[in-house]
């Protein structure tokens, strides 16, 4: 694993392990992105939102962006998107942030993105 990688994955799992579970019933925001709206592969970046690709981490929807124009969303509510997570999947690379949220958001809802995030 690179440097880099390492630093998206440490990243990734601090995001994740840094919620409560009161904050979990909240919102997909709190659960899944630490009250961050944007994560780029390398985790939160100043910014991150000009950066592509990118989670876009609302209230009730987090969607998977490859440029201004192209949205995939994974969640909507409750409602889980198992062909977007996979896109996302498949876009981004192994051990990034990105992949990381969309593996646990596809975990979460008993799923296995195939192929595995």
């Amino acid at each position: 694993m690179t440097h880099r990688s390492s630093v998206a994955a440490s990243t990734a799992l601090l995001i994740l392990s840094a919620v409560t579970p009161s904050a979990l019933a909240e919102n997909n925001r709190m659960r899944y992105c630490m009250n961050e709206l944007h994560i780029t592969n390398r985790g939160m970046e100043p910014n991150g939102g000009m950066i592509y690709p990118h989670l876009v981490c609302g209230v009730k929807v987090i969607e998977f962006q490859t440029s201004r124009d192209s949205r995939y969303p994974i969640l909507i509510g409750d409602v889980f998107q198992k062909e977007q997570a996979i896109k996302a999947c498949l876009a981004v690379p192994a051990g990034s942030a990105i992949r990381i949220i969309v593996d646990r958001i596809c975990e979460d809802h008993g799923e296995h993105c195939f192929p595995p995030c």
